[in-house]
């Protein structure tokens, strides 16, 4: 099974859209994700503490597969970090970032 930390900076409000991406980003099948949430006005503070949460997870020998973020009004399809990760897996890319329009 593969470990996930998917993290959701935000500076107030998440949409329901967003909410649900969050909870529902993995179909459940060969991944298991932890969800974080950091809220502040900074939103670079909130990713860094977010960055910086999986670095300490990865130094304590924790499990930890992959790293994502999903920002508080994206609101995308159930399964969406189960498709990116077939992505990067069958590109052999390290980073995948998404555009959003």
């Amino acid at each position: 099974m593969k470990n996930a930390l998917l993290g959701m900076p935000s500076y107030g409000s998440l949409t329901a859209g967003a909410a649900r991406g969050l909870y529902r980003a993995s179909r459940g099948q060969g991944l298991q994700v932890v969800v974080q949430h950091a809220q502040a006005s900074l939103l670079a503070q909130c990713f860094n503490v977010l960055w910086a949460s999986a670095l300490t997870r990865v130094h304590r020998g924790e499990p930890l597969d992959y790293f994502a973020m999903i920002h508080a009004d994206i609101e995308p399809a159930d399964g969406w970090l189960d498709d990116l990760i077939a992505e990067m897996e069958a590109q052999q890319l390290d980073v995948l970032g998404v555009a959003v329009p």
